[in-house]
């Protein structure tokens, strides 16, 4: 997972995509029962950019996976297999038709992984190629949230959360090294699913539970400070649509 920034940055989810570029943010639905894809190839049609873009996608898209460290250090090739072991060895076969991504980590530490499904990759290199764009890279949500964290939250560590409807992502920091990750699906209250997941996440770790929480969310209202209990941090400036997956 690369940290480059691409001048166009493309954000897709579900329901809504979003392109940017300099002096430039648009959006566009997704049809109910269509495809992101097919929303996206609009979208790009009518704007007219060319170069290369950075892509990134909502954990419905694509999973996001917490692995401890290898027993040794394993090249490119070696890592790909690893990843795609791991996976398969969680969701079965299904996995084998997967692309998966991985963040280049120090020996010991953690290697934050994502997964997309390889068909559907496929045809995002061809929407965007097809509209003049080459993309430079491709990634989940949660490493480009966690690439904008603020670098004084603490030495004891926070949470990073990313609510999207029906589902939130919640990972553990300290000192920029992940030390948990947990996606699941959301229902009811969104604030009240947090703190669920917060207290579950503390329990399994024996963590402290009492930990700031850094939350970035599109196309979510809820009184996240009020219904949670916790003590919830966002990034200054008030974002709509999916410009806080941009930073647009």
């Amino acid at each position: 997972m690369s940290l480059l920034s691409p001048d166009i940055r493309i954000a897709l989810t579900p329901g809504l995509v979003a392109a940017a570029a300099p002096r430039l943010y648009r959006e566009a639905a997704v049809e109910e029962g269509g495809d992101a894809l097919d929303a996206l190839d609009g979208l790009l049609g009518s704007l007219s950019l060319r170069g290369r873009a950075r892509v990134v996608l909502s954990h419905e898209l694509a999973r996001v996976g917490l692995l401890t460290a290898p027993p040794v250090r394993l090249n490119t090739g070696e890592m790909k297999a690893w990843v795609r072991e791991h996976y398969v060895r969680q969701f079965g076969d299904v996995a084998e038709g997967w692309r998966f991504v991985w963040q280049p980590a120090p020996p010991g530490r953690p290697v934050l992984t994502g997964a997309v499904d390889a068909g559907w990759f496929a045809a995002l290199r061809q929407t965007l190629s097809q509209r003049g764009l080459k993309p430079a890279v491709v990634e989940p949500w949660l490493a480009v949230a966690c690439a904008r964290l603020p670098t004084a939250l603490g030495s004891e560590g926070t949470w990073l959360a990313l609510a999207e409807p029906g589902r939130i992502t919640l990972a553990r920091l300290e000192r920029g090294v992940f030390r948990s990750l947990r996606s699941s699906r959301m229902t009811g209250d969104p604030a009240a699913a947090l703190a669920g997941m917060v207290a579950r996440e503390s329990l399994r770790g024996e963590l402290a539970d009492d930990l700031p929480v850094w939350l970035e969310c599109v196309r979510i209202q809820a009184d996240w400070q009020g219904r949670s209990g916790l003590e919830v941090r966002r990034p200054a400036a008030a974002q709509s649509g999916l410009a806080p997956m941009l930073g647009a």
